[in-house]
């Protein structure tokens, strides 16, 4: 991304939007050096993919906020690769900066520790953290309880974002129009991922997950 001029200097939210994403910006000079050496070679030149600053933007943020959904994608293995080779080979199943405790595991201490209904919010507050990735807003302005999900701005494109997400994340194919229904809160959604969790027997993280909601 460019840095103070353009789209991202003029939209509010879009840099901390593509910061969650991983990457990392440039400024004016550096984007017109870019096009200076574009224009006199004949070769493709591929800008903001450093593998060695990929990686710093990765670091510098908190996992919490990362929404590295191009990290996986097998047409990137290559940068991937040279991400965690910048990184010192530091590698886990979370991608980079994932040295803390998978989503999963977090569920886990929660039902150890506070029971179902805390696991509940947990998750609760996990939907609500990934739509405020989605809709660049304060995760802390969102309520669990209410008002409903629709009430914080889901249109078709948001809808399909967060039905996708769903399904990778928990194996639930949520329809749309429900997404929509105005007694759905994060909460009473919550309660749905956990049920399908319950009912299905999931592979991978899934299974994982639906077996320690069953315990």
């Amino acid at each position: 991304m460019i840095l103070g001029v353009g789209v991202v200097a003029e939209t509010d939210g879009l840099e901390a939007s593509l910061t969650h994403k991983g990457l990392y910006g440039i400024d004016e000079s550096e984007m017109l050096r870019g096009f200076e050496v574009a224009m006199t070679r004949n070769g493709n030149i591929f800008m903001g993919m450093e593998p060695p600053c990929l990686s710093a933007s990765i670091t510098a943020a908190t996992e919490d906020n990362l929404d590295l959904y191009w990290y996986r994608d097998a047409r990137l293995c290559h940068v991937r690769a040279a991400i965690e080779e910048a990184a010192g080979n530091q590698k886990s199943s979370n991608g980079p900066g994932g040295g803390g405790e998978s989503f999963a595991e977090s569920i886990q201490s929660v039902l150890k520790s506070d029971g179902y209904f805390a696991a509940i919010q947990a998750i609760a507050r996990h939907i609500a953290k990934r739509m405020s990735i989605i809709l660049m807003i304060d995760v802390d302005g969102i309520e669990l309880d209410g008002p409903s999900i629709a009430t914080y701005g889901l249109d078709s494109m948001i809808g399909a974002e967060m039905r996708t997400w769903l399904f990778k994340e928990f194996g639930l194919n949520y329809p749309f129009q429900q997404l929509l229904s105005p007694t759905l809160s994060f909460t009473k959604l919550a309660d749905v991922v956990a049920e399908r969790l319950l009912a299905l027997r999931l592979t991978g993280s899934h299974m994982k997950l639906a077996h320690m909601l069953l315990a």
